[in-house]
């Protein structure tokens, strides 16, 4: 029942993000060393996440190991104004909105599993969310 629940919230998500919003792309490629990274879009905007909590529908993502140091590249079809990036080792918020000037993150050294929100606006009325989850692995 839960997981209908998550599935039905998650498509109707991507149809506000999309569907009011079709003449603009935004959905992100995040890659890592040439893999894709598995990401999922969610409604509401990182100023409206007043909890230091990261976003639960994280929950229903692969993880993707990657090496220490390792740099994630986000690119999207058209390019926001403004990308902002919350992560999280554990339950525990390391970054909070943090402006992504170059699309690029430097994963941690320290081993663990990240998760990982980036908030992208393009203007007044288009923006989007969007979660990853990483392991850090030797």
């Amino acid at each position: 029942m839960m997981e209908n629940l998550k599935l039905c919230f998650l498509a109707f998500s991507l149809f506000l993000l999309v569907g009011c919003n079709s003449d603009i792309v935004v959905s992100p490629n995040i890659t890592v060393e040439g893999e894709t990274i598995s990401t999922i879009g969610y409604s509401g905007t990182s100023a409206d996440t007043e909890s230091d909590k990261p976003p639960e529908i994280y929950e229903m993502l692969d993880i993707t190991v990657v090496k220490p140091k390792a740099e994630i590249s986000i690119s999207y079809k058209d390019t926001p104004k403004k990308v902002l990036v919350k992560s999280w080792y554990g339950a525990k918020l390391v970054e909070d909105d943090r402006e992504l000037k170059e699309y690029k993150i430097t994963v941690p050294s320290e081993e663990g599993i990240y998760i990982y929100s980036l908030a992208a606006r393009w203007n007044f009325r288009t923006a989007s969310n969007s979660v990853f989850v990483i392991e850090v692995k030797r």
